[in-house]
């Protein structure tokens, strides 16, 4: 079993998704907060769409807590 940080499986995820390449990487919060805005744009029908959101949404109230 591979152990992947929350951010690594997103981006791994995001990889089956119409998103800008310079916008993949989630480790940046402006990242996060775009693709919060525009991943439904051309992927709400992604059968995954849901999970990474969730996830995405997940990494930007970490990000908050830690103080980022």
């Amino acid at each position: 079993m591979i152990d992947l940080t929350l951010e690594q499986h997103v981006e791994m995820l995001l990889e089956n998704f119409d998103v800008p390449n310079i916008r993949r990487n989630v480790e940046k919060k402006k990242n996060v907060q775009w693709l919060l805005r525009n991943l439904a744009v051309r992927n709400k029908q992604n059968p995954h769409f849901a999970h990474v959101n969730n996830c995405l949404k997940a990494i930007l109230t970490k990000e908050q807590l830690n103080g980022q």
